[in-house]
């Protein structure tokens, strides 16, 4: 099931994701540096960095999926894209299954994510905190 925002303008995508994100229980921050791959980090039971934007998973390039994909994994968190998948639509949340290749033809890898999920944490904190600063 994807959680979707009621908001649906294309300028407040960063406020949706963290809107769906903090009625799911999380704790959310803004990233400190965006060339690290997070918009957005997330604590609950695991962390999650969050890599907002207002297109759809085809508009992120392997560049930026890839930076976000490796620096959540590293620290064993959730890499997480959210995005609108059709214009004007509201920004729902889709886990990063893969890295993405740049390939034409190839689909982007995700999946819909349910922020209301319970999930194990597979690192340390102060290991995922230092991944994304």
């Amino acid at each position: 099931m994807t959680i979707t925002s009621p908001v649906r303008c294309a300028g407040e995508a960063l406020d949706d994701a963290r809107w769906l994100l903090d009625e799911a229980g999380w704790t959310v921050l803004r990233g400190a540096v965006r060339a690290a791959g997070a918009d957005l980090v997330a604590y609950r039971e695991t962390f999650a960095v969050v890599q907002v934007r207002p297109g759809g998973p085809t508009r992120v390039r392997p560049t930026d999926w890839n930076r976000t994909f490796d620096v959540a994994t590293r620290g064993g968190g959730i890499p997480l894209l959210a995005c609108r998948l059709e214009a004007g639509g509201p920004v729902g949340l889709f886990r990063m299954t893969a890295r993405k290749s740049g390939s034409r033809g190839q689909r982007s890898p995700f999946v819909p994510f349910d922020p209301g999920e319970i999930l194990p944490f597979h690192g340390s904190l102060p290991a995922a905190l230092r991944a994304v600063a």
